[in-house]
């Protein structure tokens, strides 16, 4: 997985798990900001796999 193309794409895909998290989703895998080795500094986040969604969460849709 490559990073986001920029800060403002990298905030816009954390917010989205974590409006995934309020409206009930479960994270099986996933969901944070890469901090390790060379993606350390770079707009890197962890492939992230849902459980638990439905039809109308914003994720979702």
């Amino acid at each position: 997985m490559g990073p986001c193309a920029s800060e403002s794409q990298f905030k816009t895909v954390l917010s989205y798990i974590d409006k995934g998290l309020e409206e009930g989703a479960t994270i099986l895998t996933g969901g944070k900001r890469v901090e390790k080795g060379n993606q350390v500094n770079g707009h890197f986040v962890e492939p992230t796999i849902f459980d638990n969604c439905t039809p109308e969460m914003t994720i979702v849709q």
